[in-house]
C-alpha cells in the first residue's frame, strides 16, 4: 500500500453526498455518524485510496471491523492532511473489509438499504 490520499465526508470535490470518485454516498455508513472531536465534522466513511489497490479507487476506513479504540482514534485526529498518521491496523482493516466486499462482487462502500 503506497500513496495514500484521504477525503472526509465533509469535504468532497463535488456535492456533500459525492464520493473523490463521483459515486454517491450514504449519510450512515456501515457504523453510523461519528463526530470527529478535533473539527466538529461528522464522519461515516473516511475514505483512503491506495495506489496498488483496488486501481486506486476509494475504500472506507470507517468498517465494522474496527475496535471502539481505532474509532476513537479517528475521532480524535484531524483527518485531513494526516492520512499518513492513520494506524495501520486501521489501514490494513480497510483493505481487508474491501477485498472481500469486492471478491463478493459487492461495492466496498456501504449502500442505504444493506
Amino acid at each position: 500500500m503506497d500513496k495514500l490520499k484521504i477525503r472526509r465526508k465533509d469535504s468532497p470535490p463535488k456535492g456533500d453526498m459525492d464520493r473523490v470518485d463521483g459515486s454517491k454516498k450514504s449519510n450512515t455508513g456501515y457504523l453510523g455518524q461519528i463526530k470527529n472531536k478535533v473539527d466538529g465534522s461528522t464522519m461515516t466513511e473516511v475514505s483512503l485510496q491506495f495506489g496498488d489497490f483496488n486501481d486506486g479507487k476509494p475504500i472506507p476506513a470507517l468498517v465494522p471491523t474496527l475496535t471502539k479504540q481505532e474509532i476513537q482514534q479517528l475521532q480524535n485526529m484531524k483527518i485531513k492532511g494526516n492520512a499518513g498518521k492513520i494506524p495501520q491496523s486501521i489501514k490494513r482493516k480497510a483493505v481487508e473489509h474491501a477485498q472481500i466486499r469486492l471478491q463478493n462482487g459487492l461495492n466496498p462502500f456501504y449502500q442505504d438499504g444493506e
